[in-house]
């Protein structure tokens, strides 16, 4: 239960952070580029760098919340049976 919460924080902690970088790129890109093309240039940008970030913040809270290694054992062999 513990775990969940610390990922889950972590994930809004992540979206929120990537949200603003967003915000803040989509308002720098679109007061320099002028006209309707440069508006939808800062806003295709703008709302990659959102969709990055909920991303992003499901990754990381998917690998908390994972219990399971990275690396992929092999399974056991089953044993024989004796006749």
């Amino acid at each position: 239960m513990m775990l969940e919460i610390k990922a889950s924080i972590a994930q809004g902690l992540i979206f929120v952070v990537g949200l603003a970088l967003s915000l803040v790129v989509g308002m720098f890109l679109s007061r320099y580029l002028d006209g309707t093309p440069g508006l939808l240039f800062a806003t295709i940008v703008a709302g990659g760098g959102l969709l990055g970030a909920a991303v992003l913040s499901q990754v990381v809270h998917d690998h908390i919340v994972t219990d399971e290694p990275d690396v992929i054992t092999p399974p056991e062999p089953i044993p024989a049976r004796k006749k």
